[in-house]
C-alpha cells in the first residue's frame, strides 16, 4: 500500500523537527482512523495511536455527503471504482498487527460508524495495550462531547509518550 508511506512521510518530518521529542503518538478522527491505524500497523516508529469514528471494513455510505467525500479522495464518481477502493482499504486483525497502545472511541449514536464497524482495531492490539471508551450519546467522532473527548485524548497520549523520548533535544 503506496498510500501508507506517503502518511509515512509526516513521521519523517516530526523526526526531522529538532523542537520534537522521539516518541509519536497519531489520531485520526472519522475516515482518517483508518489511515492513523493502517499507518500504526505498518511503522513501528509510531508509539500510541488513537482511532475516533472509523469503520475497519469502509463502504460507500448511504449520506449523500459522506459519499461524495469519498469520492473526492479517490478521485472520481464513478460509485464503483469508489467501492473498489474502499475494499482495498479493509484493516482486519489477521492481517494487521498493531504494535503501540490503541485507543478506539466511539459514539453510541454516530450514524457513519457503529461500533461493531470498530471492533477489529483492539483485536489487531495486544489486550494490555488497547481500550475502548463509548459515549453512548456520542455523535460522529463525538463532537458533541468534544472538550471531553480531547481532554482524555490527551491524557492517553501524555499516559503512553512521556518517558518513550529517546532524543537529547
Amino acid at each position: 500500500m503506496a498510500w501508507v508511506q506517503g502518511f509515512a512521510r509526516f513521521l519523517d518530518l516530526v523526526e526531522a523537527d529538532t523542537r520534537l521529542g522521539s516518541a509519536i503518538g497519531i489520531q485520526g478522527n472519522s475516515f482518517g482512523g483508518l489511515f492513523a491505524v493502517h499507518l500504526a500497523a505498518a511503522d513501528p516508529r509510531v508509539a500510541a495511536v488513537l482511532v475516533n469514528g472509523a469503520p475497519a471494513s469502509p463502504i460507500v455510505p448511504g449520506f449523500r455527503s459522506a459519499r461524495e467525500q469519498m469520492a473526492a479522495v479517490v478521485g472520481t464518481e464513478d460509485l464503483d471504482r469508489v467501492a473498489e477502493v474502499m475494499d482495498g482499504l479493509r484493516f482486519g486483525p489477521h492481517k494487521h498487527r498493531i504494535d503501540c497502545p490503541l485507543l478506539v472511541l466511539h459514539g453510541g449514536q454516530d450514524p457513519l460508524a457503529r461500533y461493531e464497524d470498530q471492533e477489529p482495531f483492539p483485536h489487531a492490539a495486544a489486550p494490555a495495550d488497547r481500550s475502548v471508551r463509548v459515549w453512548p450519546d456520542g455523535e460522529h467522532t463525538l463532537y458533541n462531547h468534544a472538550t471531553e473527548r480531547n481532554a482524555f485524548a490527551g491524557d492517553r497520549f501524555t499516559d503512553h509518550l512521556i518517558g518513550q523520548d529517546t532524543t537529547n533535544r
